[in-house]
């Protein structure tokens, strides 16, 4: 989600170390984390100080290309939320940044990273909540790490998990079948391949969309919803958007959030009112948005900073267009800003500033998307509670 790096050359090198010299793996992370670490400081790139982000976007330089050149950053995908950051390399590599308390970043000997650690291998696409990461693997099973207060790593329980435990079935057998996943704050969601989706963790405001209130240790289907092509978790929300172009939302509406026209919590999914073509859709902690087929974007919710983009700060409880936007190829919404990927490789953002999360050199809050300085083909953008990262 920002300028991440991690390279082929530290990967293997960390092989070579663990295999050949017989060193306990997590005194590996240490060494390559001060090895990064120093290379950090003479290549300029300046972290905050919780590891997460730059403070702002920096313009590549000769000295930086050239250390790229062998710490080359190719992620692929990528999961951003409130203290932590964990993202996957094109060659299926876990790595994580951040905070480390509940064991999210899979690496349990470490409390927090500066730098990103290694931890995980043959992953096809990751996502994080607020203190757990989920992993989907290529065989189609999924495994979940981190905190499980109410069941939202979906093993059966509410222990925490230092190491990944495999995610279930009500029968208690390993969850297969998944194409796509989502985490919430404390919700987790899966999209099958017979195109339904479940859910687990935390069911307050009906977030998992089982017409309850009850929170689920383990999947349940959502109800009334088929054909489904990409899913999303917000907060307390969550969204989806189906082959015909429309998009539908259940969970905690108090912001307008489910784009419904109304403020009524639903335990079952709702239409969103006046959508259609819709490429892709992302659900933040009170708005949520859509990347339109046409290249345009349109966001709905709670507008505090201007996070919906329309050039105001008055929420809608209907969707309504982000203002000066065209060749939209991802959109992301974010805590309380929002972020788009373009077709020609750079990013906008818009609504808070606080701490640079705009990435336009200031702290300047936005109602209108700006453009992120220092970027260029940019394949994939995500918003999270207080930085943004591009892969």
């Amino acid at each position: 989600m920002d300028q991440f790096s991690h390279c082929q050359g530290v990967k293997y090198a960390k092989k070579i170390v663990s295999y050949y010299l017989i060193i306990p793996p997590f005194f590996v992370n240490y060494l390559m984390s001060l090895v990064l670490q120093i290379l950090r400081f003479l290549s300029g790139c300046l972290f905050s100080q919780s590891g997460q982000i730059p403070r702002f976007p920096i313009l590549p330089t000769l000295g930086i290309s050239v250390l790229c050149l062998f710490f080359s950053l190719s992620i692929a995908l990528f999961g951003n939320q409130a203290n932590h950051t964990v993202f996957l390399t094109e060659s299926d590599v876990l790595m994580g940044t951040g905070n480390n308390e509940y064991g999210q970043l899979s690496v349990p000997v470490v409390t927090q990273s500066s730098v990103p650690i290694q931890s995980k291998f043959g992953i096809r696409q990751i996502a994080s909540g607020d203190h757990h990461s989920v992993y989907l693997m290529w065989d189609g099973t999924v495994w979940a790490v981190g905190s499980n207060s109410v069941g939202q790593l979906g093993d059966g329980s509410t222990l925490q998990r230092d190491h990944p435990v495999q995610v279930t079935d009500l029968s208690g057998n390993p969850l297969s079948g998944v194409v796509k996943i989502s985490a919430g704050a404390i919700h987790t969601v899966f999209l099958m391949d017979d195109r339904t989706v479940w859910a687990t963790g935390s069911n307050e405001y009906g977030r998992l969309g089982d017409g309850t209130n009850t929170d689920r240790l383990t999947p349940v289907i959502v109800a009334s919803l088929s054909n489904i092509k990409s899913i999303s978790t917000g907060q307390k929300h969550t969204c989806a958007a189906l082959d015909n172009g429309s998009a539908m939302c259940w969970g905690d509406n108090a912001n307008d959030q489910l784009g419904d026209g109304t403020s009524s919590n639903r335990l079952t999914p709702v239409m969103v009112a006046s959508l259609s073509n819709v490429k892709s859709i992302s659900a933040g902690a009170s708005h949520s948005c859509v990347a339109l087929d046409n290249g345009s974007a349109m966001c709905w919710g709670n507008n505090g900073n201007g996070r919906l983009g329309d050039g105001t700060t008055t929420g809608s409880s209907i969707p309504v267009m982000v203002s000066g936007l065209s060749n939209v190829k991802s959109i992301s919404a974010g805590s309380s800003h929002s972020c788009v990927a373009l077709d020609n490789g750079s990013a906008m953002c818009w609504g808070r500033n606080g701490d640079g999360r705009l990435g336009d050199g200031t702290t300047t809050d936005s109602i209108m998307p700006v453009i992120v300085g220092g970027l260029t083909n940019v394949k994939s953008i995500s918003a999270g509670q207080k930085h943004t990262c591009t892969a």
